[in-house]
């Protein structure tokens, strides 16, 4: 199983996009992404939220409940907080 590597504050909106998908894997729930005073970017952090990562489907428990199709995984996704002002953008 990935483990993240504890990272959760970061720099630049990519590199906190780069990160927080393997993040929400790792932990099978959605992330928020908060937008810092001090311009930074923070999953779960004390500033505005910008954006919450939506963990995919992973239908890793398909044989558990019988199911013998192959898997169809669904990606996860940014659900962007469109009240927000972008400062990268």
């Amino acid at each position: 199983m990935f483990k993240p590597d504890g990272k959760t504050h970061f720099s630049t909106w990519e590199e906190a996009l780069e990160k927080v998908e393997a993040f929400a894997d790792a932990l099978e729930c959605n992330v928020s992404i908060t937008l810092e005073d001090d311009g930074t970017y923070r999953f779960w952090g004390h500033g505005p939220r910008i954006a919450t990562w939506m963990c995919g489907d992973k239908e890793d428990d398909l044989a558990f409940y019988g199911i013998t199709r192959k898997p169809n995984p669904k990606k996860g996704y940014p659900k962007i907080n469109e009240n927000k002002k972008w400062p990268f953008l």
